[in-house]
């Protein structure tokens, strides 16, 4: 009983949140797809990227990069991207926060992405600090700035964290 009070106090530590949550989704601005190969259908508005992805854009000023060996994109009739499916060495890349994981699903209507995989990896940086998140599945709201970690059957979450060091105010005598 004492280690699930500890994994659950860890957990909310670990979450990224920002108190003031969007009432609205905010756009994504100036999507870029780079890859060694991508095919567009434009019958079928869908892209297919093969080779060192990458997807980058900026959501309130901050910029998102996803990188993947492979990714799959739906466009609407004006070429709005709508929906992304990353696979293959899944990294996010988002102000403070790195996740790691084997597949990811972004609908970009709502600027959230749920990641999967054997091991998915959530990694807040803190001031020097690394604190890590383990799990088999998150799932990121970028407008709101909450990413959450989930298990799958009898599996647990395991988090890390690195408290911040209290500075010590030294006085000469």
């Amino acid at each position: 009983m004492k280690s699930i009070i500890i994994l659950i106090l860890s957990v909310k530590f670990c979450f990224c949140e920002d108190p003031q949550k969007p009432t609205k989704n905010a756009p994504a601005d100036d999507i870029q797809i780079n890859a060694d190969s991508m095919d567009y259908d434009t019958s079928q508005k869908h892209a297919q990227a093969k080779g060192n992805v990458t997807l980058s854009y900026k959501l309130k000023d901050l910029p998102i990069k996803l990188k993947a060996d492979a990714l799959q994109a739906q466009f609407d009739e004006h070429g709005k991207l709508l929906h992304a499916f990353a696979e293959g060495n899944v990294e996010i890349d988002y102000d403070k926060t790195i996740l790691h994981a084997t597949k990811c699903e972004h609908d970009f209507n709502k600027n959230k992405a749920i990641c999967t995989g054997e091991e998915v990896k959530l990694i807040q940086r803190n001031d020097g600090q690394n604190n890590e998140m383990l799990g088999k599945e998150a799932t990121l709201d970028f407008p709101a700035q909450v990413f959450k970690m989930h298990s799958t059957g009898q599996e647990q979450i395991s988090c890390v964290v690195y408290p911040k060091q209290k500075e010590k105010n030294h006085k000469n005598p």
